[in-house]
Formats: structure tokens, sequence, C-alpha cells
């Protein structure tokens, strides 16, 4: 297996180094691997530091839309649970059609107990992006719950971007985000 662990509620997946948290971006936008790792139940062990990485979403969206999620076509539809630990310094640059950006890009499962502190997303021409620093775009039924995410910013000429301290995009009614806060400013 890639990872310590066993992907279950009871004995997660354990993301402990910058290098995990990599893998398992690369693992869920395989499309030989996706189905296999989009869907089981991971722990942050430690705070990460991303500086210096350019990071690409696990689960990423390849269009806005859900069902065009990342060339697997595979939502993330697993548990991912920060254990009260942050992950900082996240940079990505997209462009082209319809980036979803966030830690996870396209949502359809859980993440609950992170911090994300100080991500930069670079549009760089990109259109119709989806911008959030849990998830860039979360289909119901997504629950993030007690996250928080302190500076975001967004450059670029992509237009129009949807944007969002915790979620670019809701889509759907069963969406729940409870005792979570952000704090950012738009320019």
């Amino acid at each position: 297996t890639e990872f310590e662990g066993e992907g279950t509620a009871e004995n997660p997946y354990l993301i402990s180094t910058e290098s995990d948290l990599t893998k398992l971006a690369t693992l869920t936008n395989t499309s030989a691997t996706a189905a296999t790792y989009a869907d089981k139940y991971y722990k942050l062990t430690a705070d990460l530091d991303m500086a210096g990485i350019a990071y690409t979403p696990i689960s990423y969206g390849a269009g806005w839309y859900p069902s065009l999620a990342n060339g697997a076509g595979v939502l993330f539809t697993g548990t991912l649970d920060g254990d009260g630990h942050i992950i900082k310094n996240v940079t990505a640059t997209y462009t082209g059609y319809g980036p979803t950006v966030g830690i996870i890009g396209v949502l359809n499962g859980t993440v609950k107990n992170l911090g994300v502190e100080n991500m930069t997303i670079n549009l760089g021409g990109g259109t119709r992006g989806s911008i959030g620093g849990i998830a860039g775009f979360a289909a119901s039924p997504s629950v993030i719950e007690e996250c928080y995410v302190k500076g975001i910013t967004i450059t670029g000429t992509g237009n129009p971007v949807f944007a969002g301290g915790i979620a670019g995009v809701l889509s759907g009614a069963s969406n729940v985000i409870q005792n979570c806060y952000t704090k950012y400013t738009i320019k």
C-alpha cells in the first residue's frame, strides 16, 4: 500500500508528510488508481508546509462540473480528517477551462478538523474556475466541518471565477458546512 494504515474509518491512511499529500493527489488524479483511493479514510498526523511545492488538488476537476472531475472522472468521496492540523503555503497555477482548486478539487465526501493557511491560486487566464480553501467544488452530499481557512490570494485574468473561503461552489441541497470560518481579503 502507498500509506500507513488501511484506509478504513477505524484505521485510516495516515498523511504524515508533504510528500504523502502530493502522493494522495496523484493517486486520486490517475485513471488506474483513482477509484481505489478516492473513497477511503485519511488522517493528517502533522502540520504540512507546502512552500515551494507546485500543488495539484486531490481529485482535481478538469472541468467545472463534477462529472468531469479529473482525468479519471472520480470525485473524492472519502473522508479527510485534519485531526486539528494545518496545511499551509499552498500554491497552485492553472489555465484552461474550469479548474476546481482547493485542498480537494471536487469533493463529494467529508473534510473535518482541518486548517488551511496562506493559499495562492494563479488562474493565468483560465475561465469558469471554482476556488475554495477546502474544496473548489462541493457536490451534494458533501460535509465540511470544524475547518478554517485564513488567507487566500487569487490572481490571473480568468473570468468568471466562483470563489469562497471554504468552498468555491456548493452544488445541491444536501451539502453541510458547519462550525467553520474563513478570513481573507478580496482585492
